[in-house]
């Protein structure tokens, strides 16, 4: 942010705020930083500072219809369809799921896909076909709740209370083939094959279970334990503490944390975290609603998304957002991607989110109705999901009173598609009190791209010590600058 004066004579001092820095809601507007914006919505922050509007999202798409595929055409890991629908195979013929327990892991192992099924009869699934790999038994229950399941060293793995089990390196899990003095290479845990397991006595639980490029990453309550390698080898203990993702047992609570291969990624209830070696507030700049109870989180356009739910197992009755943090710039970006309201009381809210399907350039999400939506990648751009920035309170750097006069915004205008428009409202908040007038204007004219400095009077003649301005539009949208131009006057001198 900038305060200079008007070199056109007019004698007014002008505030600029550019190179927007993206989301800083966790301070009074009065005291974000420059160029922060305290509030934003369904807009991307480029690496330049320009704010852009993103499109609405493409569907509802049928995901037992796309070619056959099923889950796997919705990604390798963290891919879920939505509270209300069962989780069936490609034909959508064999239960997987339970109604309400949506949310299951889709692991790859060597080029298949497998879930834990959560049916009470169920076990072990080969997703695609709908294959039963092994019944749940007294040591391999179904999966009501999420139990730690990863693929490492080219072994599958699977947390079940203190025990962590895992398979012959490089086997094919439907193979009946014999290994480690007669145990199966995966079996009902039963016999021989109990042996296969390495137990963590000090945890309560294994909660989750995360592959990185060096170690597999072992999370209890608060207890992370990481692991070279497993037969011959030992897990360390790296971690004792707070702030570790983690589940409630006896309860359905859906947490799905995200691994690069460095840095492990999840929300805690109050905040977004990275852990490598132990947890780092990744979001110090955010304030949050209200307490996170279950997340999902993936990587797509280098940004890691995370999607944070209010209740354990996310059913429609609240609202869910999407948060994103630019990996080369530290940007937050915010979405709100809400549905149309369900029975008028239930919204078709997000509820998973996957990014980057079988290495395709796009980002899909679930909702809570059962409903799957293909987002940013295979969208065309000429529509947009409604968007708004509320600016930091702006006062200048004299610190005294001042009438503001003009609003002022910098912006590319936008290319009607088929007599589309681009309006936008401005609505001004004098100390904190928002006017009745609002400011209107259209960004879709004349020729697409064109750069437009655009002044507009403020439609007050009050007095401010701070001044902030909201601004909402619902078509394509690249703005680059807002400011507005003010009137400075002594203390006590109403006629300025």
């Amino acid at each position: 942010m900038s305060m200079t004066q008007d070199g056109r004579g007019s004698g007014f001092y002008v505030i600029e705020s550019g190179v927007f820095k993206g989301l800083y809601n966790a301070a009074h507007p009065t005291l974000i930083p420059d160029d922060y914006l305290y509030d934003m919505k369904n807009l991307r922050v480029t690496e330049l500072g320009t704010l852009h509007s993103v499109p609405l999202p493409s569907g509802p798409i049928d995901w037992h219809a796309q070619s056959l595929n099923a889950i796997t055409s919705i990604g390798s890991f963290g891919a879920y369809i939505g509270q209300t629908d069962t989780l069936s195979d490609s034909a959508g013929n064999t239960l997987i799921s339970e109604v309400r327990i949506g949310e299951v892991p889709i692991i790859k192992h060597l080029g298949k896909s497998y879930a834990l099924s959560s049916v009470s009869t169920g076990g072990l699934y080969r997703v695609d076909t709908g294959t039963k790999i092994t019944a749940a038994t007294v040591g391999f229950p179904a999966s009501t709740v999420y139990s730690g399941l990863a693929v490492y060293e080219m072994r599958m793995f699977y947390g079940t209370g203190q025990t962590l089990r895992g398979s012959a390196n490089g086997q094919d899990l439907e193979a009946s083939t014999v290994v480690n003095g007669g145990r199966k290479v995966w079996g009902p845990w039963e016999g021989p094959n109990m042996d296969i397991n390495m137990v963590f006595a000090a945890m309560p639980f294994i909660s989750h279970l995360v592959p990185t490029q060096n170690a597999l990453l072992i999370f209890g309550e608060e207890d992370v334990f990481s692991m070279n390698t497993f037969f011959g080898g030992k897990a360390v203990p790296i971690y004792h503490g707070p702030d570790v993702p983690h589940g409630v047992p006896g309860y359905s609570v859906v947490q799905f944390p995200y691994s690069d291969g460095q840095t492990v990624y999840y929300a805690s209830e109050h905040g977004l975290f990275g852990f490598s070696s132990s947890p780092i507030l990744l979001s110090p700049t955010l304030a949050f609603p209200s307490r996170i109870l279950s997340f999902s989180v993936c990587e797509y356009d280098g940004r890691i998304w995370f999607l944070v739910c209010t209740q354990g197992h996310p059913a429609g009755f609240e609202v869910n957002y999407i948060y994103a943090i630019n990996k080369r710039t530290g940007c937050w970006e915010k979405y709100d991607l809400q549905m149309t309201a369900k029975n008028g009381n239930i919204y078709d809210t997000p509820t998973a989110l996957v990014g980057g399907i079988n290495g395709e350039p796009t980002l899909m999400f679930g909702t809570s109705v059962g409903t799957l939506y293909d987002w940013i990648g295979a969208t065309p751009t000429n529509t947009a999901l409604p968007w708004s920035f509320t600016t930091k309170a702006f006062t200048p750097s004299f610190d005294i009173q001042h009438q503001p006069v003009k609003f002022r915004i910098d912006y590319r205008t936008q290319t009607a598609v088929g007599g589309a428009t681009s309006p936008v409202v401005v609505t001004t908040y004098i100390d904190g009190v928002a006017e009745a007038t609002t400011i209107t204007f259209d960004m879709a004219e004349g020729t697409g791209g064109e750069f437009r400095h655009r002044e507009f009077d403020i439609p007050t003649a009050k007095t401010a010590n701070h001044v902030q301005f909201l601004v909402e539009g619902t078509g394509l949208a690249e703005i680059s600058n807002v400011g507005y131009s003010l009137s400075m006057f002594a203390v006590g001198d109403t006629n300025p």
